[in-house]
Formats: C-alpha cells, sequence, structure tokens
C-alpha cells in the first residue's frame, strides 16, 4: 500500500522520517515493512508492504530462467533476490568482502551459493571453497572449484585455513607483480581476462566457519 502524507504548517519532512519505527507501528507493520520518501515539499510518501512479505517465497533465480544470463565480476551485479516491492536486488561482487550470518535454516547458505553459482558463469575467474558442514551443500561444485574442502573434522578445518592462507599469499605474489606505474589503480579487466596474465578473478568461500 503506498500514499502520501501533506505535512501541516510548522511540521518538517525531517520530523517525520526520523519517527519510521513510530509510523510503522501506527498502521501495524514492523519498521523494515515501511519505506519512506519525500517526493515534494511538505510532503512524505509512506509505503507498506504486505504483513509478513519476508516470509513468502520468492520464486526461481533469474539463474534458472534465463539461459542467456551471463557474469563478469568486474562490470556485473549478482541477482542476489527480491526487495519487498518486487525489485530485483543485485550486488557486485568486484572487490567485495561479504560476512553472512543468521539463525539456522534461514538461508545463509543458499544466498551465498547463489552468489557462487553466478561467479562459475565468469570463466575467467577461479572458485576456492570450503564448506566446513560437509553435508553436500556445496558439492555440485566439485568440476568448478579448483579448491573443493568437505567436511567437520579438523583436518578439513586445517585445509580451509591452509587454503585461506594461500589466497593471501596470492595476493601479495600479485601486489609485488604488479607494476604500480603502468596500473596506479589496480589491476584492470582487460589484464584480469587475459589468459595467462596471473591476474585472474579469485573468489574464496568459507561455508560455517
Amino acid at each position: 500500500t503506498e500514499w502520501d502524507a501533506r505535512l501541516p504548517s510548522g511540521v518538517s519532512t525531517d520530523e517525520v522520517l526520523k519517527r519510521r519505527r513510530k509510523a510503522a507501528e501506527n498502521v501495524d507493520r514492523h519498521e523494515h515493512e515501511l519505506f519512506m520518501s519525500v517526493p515534494a515539499a511538505r510532503t512524505v510518501r509512506f509505503w507498506a508492504a504486505d504483513s509478513g512479505e519476508l516470509d513468502k517465497p520468492i520464486g526461481p533465480s533469474p539463474l534458472v530462467l534465463d539461459p542467456t544470463l551471463k557474469a563478469d565480476v568486474y562490470t556485473g551485479r549478482v541477482p542476489w533476490g527480491l526487495t519487498m516491492r518486487g525489485d530485483l536486488a543485485a550486488l557486485s561482487v568486484h572487490q567485495r568482502h561479504l560476512l553472512v550470518t543468521g539463525l539456522s535454516n534461514q538461508g545463509k547458505t543458499a544466498a551465498v551459493r547463489a552468489v557462487a553459482l553466478w561467479v562459475a558463469l565468469d570463466v575467467t575467474t577461479e572458485l576456492r571453497i570450503a564448506d566446513l558442514k560437509g553435508i553436500g551443500d556445496w558439492h555440485m561444485f566439485d568440476d568448478i572449484a579448483t579448491v573443493l574442502i568437505e567436511g567437520p573434522a579438523d583436518e578439513h578445518v586445517i585445509a580451509a585455513t591452509e587454503m585461506l592462507e594461500a589466497v593471501v599469499a596470492e595476493m601479495e605474489r600479485r601486489l609485488g607483480a604488479l607494476d604500480k606505474d603502468e596500473y596506479p589503480n589496480g589491476v584492470p579487466r582487460d589484464l584480469a581476462r587475459r589468459k595467462g596474465s596471473g591476474f585472474h578473478p579469485l573468489v574464496a568461500i568459507v561455508d560455517e566457519a
């Protein structure tokens, strides 16, 4: 539901925007279910999601529906779900660190795996994955990732640690090998996509740390 509120004289839009939680409670919504904006002077636009909107399924990913979908970690964005308004939520992974947290069985692995599946469509990108649950959530990457560790035992944790140490060592190698005069802003896309350059994109994932 969307509506505009014309404010009375003496009330600023800023005052109303700062009271989002109170406004949400007054229309029987959680704070995260109410969006507020200022479309015109002395006017606040409210948009309220249906109650419990986050509990509804969003349908299949564009990775499933669009056979022509391609990926480029330099210029593209991962289709990562929908906002409560139904707009596509997209995520850039270029030079990005992600920490995904939440309660058990709430979709953390699925969220990260959606990113990895898109990244895998960029054939220049290398994936290294450590799954410390080891119950098969990442087994489909067996022929895709150059490193795939699966299991909860000490040996798997040690292997995951060594994987991350190797990634850091590779980062340091690249920092030393890159010509800073020629590439003052870091590794450019054309160099990263040049076969055998040694600067291809590298994505490391640890699930259930």
